[in-house]
């Protein structure tokens, strides 16, 4: 091979390396994917027993972080209760737990048809512990105060899915 093919060879494979965000050496950021569903406790007043999905793709570092998360809630009669999505403003890992924050984009509530929650806070805990993850969450539609990157403290088990903190 000659020298100018090599050249080119190499810059093609740094500018591949490039692209992709690796690079030799280089730690991945820090991220959590996933989906799981939770069944709402007796804290919750008239929703115990209410299934809630929640559903987080966020990678980067701080408030760096980019992603989006997607919450649905569904009646213990199986009815839309409501749905809210939202892009993740924080990533915050420590070990196997990964908390985010955001701001809902869009949402919809039965009982709050054009309720003001669109451009309102959203925390959300995830604890990856295998087949054993548990997750947190608050919103500040409920009257709580969300800081930002701030941890919510895991109080529900994950009964079906998993999240991937890495």
């Amino acid at each position: 091979m000659t020298r100018r093919r090599v050249l080119i060879t190499v810059s093609a494979m740094l500018t591949a390396l490039a692209l992709s965000g690796a690079t030799a050496g280089a730690a991945a950021p820090p991220s959590v994917h996933g989906a799981g569903l939770v069944t709402l406790s007796d804290a919750f007043g008239e929703f115990a027993g209410d299934p809630v999905v929640f559903q987080v793709s966020a990678r980067g570092a701080g408030a760096g972080a980019t992603g989006h998360f997607n919450v649905v809630h569904v009646d213990d009669a199986g009815g839309l209760y409501a749905h809210a999505t939202g892009d993740v403003t924080c990533l915050v890992v420590d070990g196997t737990v990964a908390a985010v924050t955001g701001i809902i984009r869009h949402a919809w509530f039965r009982d709050f048809p054009g309720a003001a929650v669109v451009g309102a806070a959203v925390a959300i805990t995830m604890a990856d512990h295998g087949s054993d993850d548990a997750l947190g969450f608050d919103f500040e539609f409920f009257g709580s105060t969300i800081a930002p990157c701030g941890p919510i403290p895991p109080f529900l088990p994950i009964e079906q899915g998993n999240f991937l903190v890495r």
